[in-house]
């Protein structure tokens, strides 16, 4: 699960531009962990603005559930 293809992404504003389009800055891409990881890095606030993609999920994973998975303990550990 944590060396599946991810893409971190970055709200702007409310999320929505004027014609109802997503407005989302891609922020990075690589493993879920290594999202994960660079998300974890942030503060609350900034947090809140932040999604991931994964490939094949049906939706995309936001802040609570970032971290929550930050402190799973089946996350990786560097040793």
């Amino acid at each position: 699960m944590w060396k599946m293809p991810a893409r971190l992404w970055r709200r702007r504003g409310d999320g929505l531009d004027a014609a109802g389009a997503d407005e989302r800055q891609e922020i990075a891409n690589g493993p879920l962990e290594q999202m994960v990881r660079l998300a974890a890095e942030v503060d609350e606030a900034e947090g809140e603005m932040l999604s991931i993609d994964c490939v094949g999920a049906a939706k995309p994973l936001f802040w609570p559930e970032i971290r929550d998975l930050r402190h799973a303990t089946t996350f990786p550990v560097e040793i």
